[in-house]
């Protein structure tokens, strides 16, 4: 889980938000409100993850407030990702 976390991070850093923000945000901040990205950019992140890990986002996820962080998207996509991986057996 900790190289998908690494993963979400550096795809979040590499957004190039606002001048002044860390490289990358901090696992557990709200990378919305912290100024990462927006709601045209979470798309790109959406789509993004499930054509690189292979599953599909519930529209349920969307509203989780663990969403929001590096650390619960991270959960998020190793759920659904153990989810298809069950599915396609």
């Amino acid at each position: 889980m900790e190289n998908l976390q690494d993963y979400i991070a550096k795809w979040l850093g590499d957004m190039g938000g606002p001048k002044g923000l860390p490289e990358r945000p901090a696992l557990d901040d709200d990378y919305f409100q912290a100024g990462y990205i927006d709601s045209m950019g979470i798309m790109d992140l959406v789509l993004e993850l499930e054509g690189e890990f292979g599953f599909t986002f519930r529209e349920s996820d969307f509203q989780l407030r663990e969403f929001s962080t590096v650390i619960g998207l991270a959960a998020i996509v190793d759920r659904r990702m153990k989810e298809s991986a069950h599915a396609s057996l």
